[in-house]
């Protein structure tokens, strides 16, 4: 039961990093929404924490059906 608790979390880390990729305007503070230069490192830092949680999620199904 353990295990897919640990899925659960890094899928939805890795669909956090997805929001952030799609709709980055709807992830930064007020202030910041209109600047373009805020808006691409959003998008960027969105890709990488989504890789982040793929990954994790895969090393914890291969780890969990290798043991």
């Amino acid at each position: 039961m353990r295990d897919v608790f640990e899925i659960i979390l890094f899928a939805m880390i890795a669909l956090l990093g997805l929001f952030m990729t799609i709709c980055p305007q709807k992830s930064l503070k007020d202030e910041k929404r209109e600047d373009p230069e805020a808006i691409k490192k959003m998008r960027r830092n969105g890709i990488i924490v989504m890789i982040i949680g793929a990954a994790a999620a895969i090393v914890i199904i291969i780890t969990n059906s290798l043991f």
